[in-house]
């Protein structure tokens, strides 16, 4: 099993959006950032935070995956003024606000965004805990995966949801510009779909409904990789509980703060396309 240290200068990386695979960006060695501890990598302190009682009957998400479901994106939003819009993390629910607490990095998110385009139409509280890690390929979503154990803190806290009376009725899955990075095989990666989904499916209670983005580059970091994308929507297509929201690799830069991460342009359109698959879902469009 890999020593503490060597965890940590993974997770470092992963941290700045490109994993320890992304030392080499077109060529180019990079310079390795110093290791980093967990909790200056996952946003967990909830200071400044206003807290709520968790609601019985709330519209929940699940969200594990990269960067773009994490806080890397800009500029920072909120909504903390409607107190039926929260974010769980650890056993309490959290007015929803950047960064929001459970994944990586500390700008700002999609998730105020889309709830509070999504609260009007559902008639209920919506809830948002994500678990996302910048810089994650598939395989280090695969259950009993070593080093943090991504799947397993995630679903740790599902549990503590569910045993406390939640209900989780959707999962978010925003993953695969690193696989497209590392140039993992087509096979492979749908493989690792097939694991990741089947085990979310069996270890949270009830249906839930998957929704999924293609997404396969950064151009800071890589070009597009169309065999991810494909792999990506022919697993969708195979599941009749899976969507596939849309292909985030058609926004341009002009929808990008730093040439991979999402500005406030790229957001809007991102949030409005969930908005309207949860919607269709909901027979509510």
């Amino acid at each position: 099993m890999p020593n503490k240290p060597a965890i940590l200068l993974i997770l470092a990386l992963t941290a700045l959006g490109f994993g320890a695979a992304a030392w080499i960006k077109y060529g180019k060695a990079q310079q390795p950032p110093p290791a980093l501890t967990l909790a200056q990598i996952f946003r967990m302190d909830p200071k400044g935070k206003i807290e709520e009682p968790c609601p019985p009957d709330a519209l929940t998400f699940f969200v594990i995956g990269q960067s773009h479901a994490a806080n890397s994106m800009l500029p920072l939003t909120s909504a903390e003024d409607n107190p039926e819009v929260l974010n769980y993390f650890r056993g309490k629910c959290y007015r929803l606000s950047d960064p929001i607490l459970g994944p990586a990095d500390f700008r700002g998110s999609l998730w105020p965004t889309f709830a509070q385009a999504l609260y009007p139409h559902v008639n209920k509280p919506v809830v948002i805990m994500s678990y996302a890690l910048n810089g994650t390929s598939a395989q280090e979503w695969l259950p009993g995966e070593e080093g943090v154990g991504l799947m397993e803190r995630a679903l740790a806290d599902a549990r503590r949801y569910t045993q406390a009376g939640g209900t989780i009725e959707y999962i978010i899955y925003d993953q695969g510009q690193r696989d497209a990075m590392d140039l993992t095989p087509k096979k492979i990666y749908t493989q690792h779909l097939k694991t990741i989904f089947d085990h979310l499916q069996n270890e949270i209670p009830g249906d839930q409904t998957f929704l999924m983005y293609g997404q396969s580059w950064c151009t800071a970091y890589n070009p597009p990789a169309p065999y991810i994308i494909e792999a990506q929507q022919e697993f969708a297509a195979s599941r009749p509980d899976t969507v596939m929201v849309m292909n985030m690799d058609e926004l341009d830069d002009s929808h990008r703060h730093d040439d991979c991460h999402f500005n406030g342009k790229g957001r809007a359109i991102i949030a409005q396309k969930l908005v309207e698959a949860v919607l269709k879902k909901e027979g509510k469009d």
